[in-house]
């Protein structure tokens, strides 16, 4: 019952309430507007793995909400950026984080409230995400209740593997931003490089506000795998983006396989 009121909840203020975009910071995002600007196509949230990829969307008082993008990566495990869980330079409470997996029109596939949350420990929280700080801008949320969806094996790729990923240009990105928050976008294609930090990779795919956390996959093994996911973007003098930094799965995937194994 808790559950139920809290999803009734989560939905009204999606709809009466103005978004806040985190990706490159946060600040207040418009409603999106028909015939706008798209960083990527429709995917399908009911089927996997989009179905396991949602919205990581903070609720803090009457009238404000934030919103980025969380993988499933456990039954109950979600990953994200690490200022997506942040505000005023401070973790936020469990209770204020919530994950709906497989957002579809605004109706989430499955949902759960935060219990707990593990952030990076380097990670320095800023005013905006830095490209300094993007090695560390990863977090994860342990979720009240299991999510009934196949979760996304997280694999960290040695430079011989990134090097054969980023030649065959069959990376993508899947994400939920200003542009189209209440359905997955998918950019295929997705232009990956070495980052200039030890930990972080660039890319050319889902540049837009709410695209945080938004996972970046590889085939590995003959299943899609996280190795990545988009922590800030880069805005030339007009405004218009022009390349992301990613988190390295290599960052995480052993604090990933730490906690799975705990259960």
């Amino acid at each position: 019952m808790v559950a139920m009121r809290w999803l009734a909840w989560l939905l009204f203020a999606a709809g009466s309430a103005a978004l806040t975009f985190s990706q490159g910071g946060a600040q207040p995002a418009p409603q999106p507007q028909e015939g706008g600007v798209h960083f990527g196509e429709i995917g399908d949230p009911t089927k996997w793995p989009l179905s396991a990829i949602g919205t990581v969307r903070i609720i803090w008082g009457i009238g404000y909400s934030k919103q980025c993008t969380g993988t499933l990566v456990g039954p109950r495990l979600v990953l994200t950026a690490a200022h997506c869980v942040h505000m005023n330079g401070k973790a936020l409470p469990p209770d204020h984080v919530h994950f709906l997996a497989g957002l579809n029109k605004g109706m989430p596939g499955a949902h759960s409230l935060a219990a707990r949350l593990d952030v990076a420990p380097g990670y320095i929280a800023t005013e905006a995400p830095t490209a300094a700080g993007a090695a560390n801008d990863w977090a994860l949320i342990t979720l009240e209740a299991t999510i009934p969806v196949k979760p996304i094996a997280v694999q960290a790729l040695d430079e011989f593997a990134f090097a054969a990923v980023a030649r065959s240009g069959a990376a993508l990105q899947v994400g939920y931003g200003k542009d189209r928050p209440y359905l997955p976008s998918v950019r295929r294609e997705c232009a990956i490089k070495p980052g200039a930090n030890t930990g972080t990779f660039t890319f050319e795919c889902l540049l837009n506000f709410g695209y945080s956390g938004a996972p970046i996959l590889a085939d590995v093994a003959g299943e899609p795998a996280v190795i990545g996911i988009g922590t800030l973007v880069y805005f030339a003098a007009d405004k218009r983006p022009v390349m992301g930094v990613a988190c390295s799965s290599t960052q995480f995937s052993a604090r990933v396989g730490e906690l799975l194994g705990a259960r």
